[in-house]
Parts: C-alpha cells; sequence; structure tokens
C-alpha cells in the first residue's frame, strides 16, 4: 500500500488513529494535506502545492497516510483524493457532546492534546 486518506470531522482522534495506521502499513505520515495554515507535502507536491497537484501525486504513486477535513478542500477535490488513494477510512465519533466539549477546550486553552474533559477542578474552560 503507498497511500491512504482518513475523513474525518475534527476532534475525533483523527491524528491517533492515523499515525497508528501509518506504523502499521509502514508508510509516512503526512498530516492535513489540505490545511490552509500548516499543510503538508506529498510526493512532488510541496506543501503549498494546489490541491490538484496533491490529487496527482497520489494517484502517481506517492506516499502517505494523511487527513482529510471536508472544510479543508471541495467535494471534487476529496472525491478525487478518495478515488486516487488506495484505501479511504471514514473516521467519526460516537459521542457528540463530547465532541463538542473538546473542541470547546482546544479553542479556549488552544491545547490540542486536551480531550475538552475538566480534569482538574482549579481548571477554568
Amino acid at each position: 500500500m503507498n497511500s491512504f486518506c482518513v475523513i474525518s470531522n475534527y476532534r475525533c482522534g483523527t491524528s491517533t488513529f492515523t499515525m497508528k495506521l501509518a506504523d502499521q502499513y509502514n508508510v509516512p505520515y503526512c498530516g492535513e494535506l489540505f490545511n490552509s495554515g500548516k499543510p503538508f507535502p506529498i510526493g512532488n507536491a510541496g506543501r503549498k502545492a494546489p490541491h490538484p497537484q496533491k490529487v496527482e501525486a497520489v494517484r502517481n504513486g506517492a506516499r502517505g497516510a494523511f487527513k482529510i477535513f471536508p472544510n479543508q478542500c471541495s467535494y471534487e477535490v476529496m472525491k478525487n483524493m478518495m478515488l486516487a488513494a488506495d484505501k479511504t477510512y471514514y473516521l467519526y465519533r460516537r459521542d457528540f457532546a463530547a465532541q463538542c466539549r473538546s473542541w470547546i477546550g482546544m479553542s479556549a486553552t488552544g491545547d490540542y492534546g486536551n480531550n475538552g474533559f475538566i480534569k482538574d477542578p482549579n481548571r477554568k474552560i
């Protein structure tokens, strides 16, 4: 396997899931290919490469495990990437309330490792 993508929404454990599968399949972790602030490169498509160039790199056999969030690219780009990758996973979080708390906690603290649950009674979120 050369590549796979994980389609998900934020705060679903996508990074951990993708990194573990990347280890299992022995492919490099490429994070969020289409993140506007911190995009990852793949194959010969650099960080700031246009979306279609990244799709083409995957179609041509570039190796990588990457995440796609629906608000980061068009439906057409997402569809083409799913077709180009060797495998696609769809990840969601069953407990939507926990996902919301996680997003609020991360937004309030800037701590991406925070899961949104208050463990320290002195910590105000």
